[in-house]
């Protein structure tokens, strides 16, 4: 957002790199708060892996 006084609020366009870190920065928050959670329910990091795994359709190495 940008905010231009006496113009107004607009939202301005990222460029492609900050864009690409923000949706990384994203991303992680994602994943801290899926193993919080997973922790927080008894989950463990094996039974986790084995969900995305199924879940994606692929095996991990």
């Amino acid at each position: 957002m940008e905010i231009r006084h006496g113009a107004g609020t607009f939202v301005r366009e990222l460029a492609p790199g900050r864009r690409a870190r923000e949706r990384t920065l994203q991303a992680l928050g994602l994943v801290r708060k899926l193993l919080a959670e997973a922790r927080r329910s008894g989950v463990s990091l094996a039974e986790l892996q084995r969900a995305l795994e199924a879940e994606l359709g692929v095996k991990a190495t």
